[in-house]
């Protein structure tokens, strides 16, 4: 998992729209979740992606998928559009 997951969840939390967050962050650390860390080359290659999806925090995350040959998680149609494995929930 990305910091940057975790990042955006506690901006989410803190504008009231989740709950139960330490709940969230246990259940992933019991799972031996790793984190990955946001690389220079990953910024880097934001820029050669396609100009489908303006979320600065999405086009990250794709990029980390990309270069570290990592499925992502989302069912978001947009990122879908992407040239990155998706599974869809």
């Amino acid at each position: 998992m990305t910091i940057l997951t975790l990042y955006r969840r506690i901006l989410r939390k803190l504008s009231g729209h989740r709950r139960n967050e330490e709940d969230w962050l246990e259940a992933l650390r019991a799972d031996g979740v790793q984190q990955i860390p946001i690389q220079w080359h990953h910024a880097e290659r934001v820029r050669a992606l396609p100009d489908i999806h303006r979320d600065p925090f999405d086009r990250i995350l794709i990029t980390q998928a990309i270069e570290e040959h990592l499925v992502l998680v989302t069912a978001d149609e947009t990122i879908q559009k992407y040239p990155v494995q998706c599974l869809a929930n």
